[in-house]
């Protein structure tokens, strides 16, 4: 073993040891939530499922916050009581503090919005709520207020801003053009959010020629924070001599209407304006990426061919870095039929999501190719510079517990674990500390069947974390950041 500590619970009281191994959940206590904290840090949602009846559901859960050293700095009670038993959590959070949101549905009818605001440094919980509604919605924060962003049919944008010290609400109108669309051409019926960064709104919408090939492009514009347009200018993304392929992409973070950006894994459903591809803003850098699937050849009837994924980066002010690709190996195309050619309505099982580790320098696009029985899981990676660095195949299962800013019910709450025969088959360069440390643990201990796991990369350290079956319990491997 490796471990430089090993204890159940919260042990470590000073800077942990490299690496670091401790339990966070036991009996039935189970881990129900896990989310990225702005400057480094987890906040970790334990607690026992709700009991439902008529009266009232009591939700008896707690919130741990640890920081980039994986340091435990406090434990809060959750107590919620509500009627409700579907709910769709958040985490935002910015230098001082961090908002967990709780949405509450019953059968037709949203709940308001709890926010429970906690100070960063001491834990100080304060609470409120929002009037909730149907209308798609997007939240963002920045060191003055929390903000609630939502859609209205008549291309009206109603900001709520919430102040982080008062607690006062005020509102105001998004000013955005008019969106004109073209019958050549698939676009946005509406402006979508992109992101928030330099004290502004970027919206954007996407154009797509699928039976030409010759127009993928976005059109993004810049909204202050009251509401007035400030400029906008064109990513021109086309893939020169290759198609973009529909994909199934969360979109993490936007509206998503179902009219436009409906979800489902199985079935088979007809591509949307939503299905070519995806546009993220990385708000820790100010860059933005687009990125999805192609292929040599236009999708025809019955089937497309795929070849791989693209990625292009590119600056807030639209100037283009650089455009990069990598293909499916050979070798994954042959385990794996599905990842090279599918039926042309079934593209909805080609899950695909982007993970920006802005400190281990890597960009990581995760394809997840659904069907029964099993589902394939590959990661693509690529440097800041935007060089393709290697492919990883594994297989992929739900998520115990929901990661990062994803809701509850989203069928993106995927995991992988990996096969570690085929994985040490690439050089090891191109994996992270944290990442190599857990492989050769597995490697050297297989009766401990630890073949799941998923990575958090911050500044300090990486945290790699697994499920153990058949326990109600996260356990999570520590390692700190090399220096050099």
């Amino acid at each position: 073993m490796f471990f430089g500590l090993s204890c159940a619970g919260f042990c470590q009281d000073g800077y942990p040891e490299d690496p670091v191994y401790f339990e966070l959940g036991q009996g039935d206590i189970e881990v129900q939530g896990i989310f990225d904290i702005y400057g480094g840090g987890l906040l970790v949602l334990t607690g026992k499922k709700a009991f439902i009846n008529i009266e009232s559901s009591l939700h008896e859960r707690k919130l741990h916050f640890f920081n980039s050293k994986m340091q435990h700095m406090w434990t809060k009670p959750l107590l919620e009581n509500y009627n409700a038993g579907v709910e769709d959590w958040s985490v935002y959070s910015n230098g001082d503090y961090i908002y967990f949101i709780t949405v509450p549905h019953l059968p037709g009818m949203t709940l308001k919005m709890n926010f429970t605001q906690i100070r960063k440094q001491g834990g100080k919980m304060r609470k409120f709520f929002l009037n909730d509604n149907k209308d798609p919605k997007s939240l963002f924060i920045d060191e003055d207020n929390i903000y609630v962003l939502r859609y209205f049919e008549e291309e009206d944008f109603i900001l709520t801003n919430v102040n982080h010290q008062s607690l006062e609400q005020s509102q105001v109108t998004l000013k955005v053009p008019p969106v004109r669309n073209s019958s050549d051409i698939h676009q946005n019926k509406r402006w979508d959010f992109l992101g928030f960064a330099n004290n502004s709104i970027y919206m954007y919408k996407k154009n797509v020629s699928v039976r030409a090939g010759k127009e993928y492009s976005f059109d993004v514009i810049r909204v202050s924070r009251e509401g007035r347009l400030m400029n906008g200018f064109n990513l021109n993304a086309i893939m020169d001599k290759h198609y973009v392929h529909p994909s199934n992409n969360p979109h993490l973070g936007q509206f998503r209407p179902d009219k436009d950006y409906k979800k489902r894994i199985f079935g088979s459903l007809d591509p949307t304006i939503a299905s070519y591809g995806d546009i993220y803003l990385d708000v820790e850098t100010d860059m933005i990426y687009v990125f999805g699937q192609y292929g040599k050849k236009r999708c025809g009837k019955l089937s497309c061919m795929y070849d791989g994924v693209f990625l292009q980066k590119y600056n807030l002010s639209g100037k283009l870095l650089w455009k990069a690709s990598g293909a499916f190996l050979p070798i994954f195309k042959e385990r794996d039929p599905l990842l090279g050619s599918v039926e042309t309505n079934r593209f909805n099982k080609r899950l695909m999501d982007i993970q920006i580790d802005n400190n281990a320098k890597q960009i990581n696009l995760s394809l997840i190719n659904v069907k029964k029985g099993s589902s394939w899981a590959y990661v693509m990676k690529f440097d800041h510079d935007g060089n393709y660095l290697s492919s990883i195949r594994g297989s992929s299962s739900e998520r115990p517990y929901v990661k990062n800013r994803s809701y509850n019910q989203d069928p993106f709450n995927y995991f992988r674990y990996y096969y570690y025969d085929s994985y040490y088959k690439h050089d090891k360069r191109i994996n992270t500390g944290g990442e190599f440390r857990f492989q050769e643990l597995a490697n050297l201990t297989p009766e401990l069947d630890m073949g799941y796991y998923e990575l958090f990369s911050m500044k300090d350290g990486e945290v790699v974390f697994e499920k153990e079956n058949g326990r109600k319990t996260i356990v999570f491997y520590y390692v700190k950041r090399d220096s050099n």
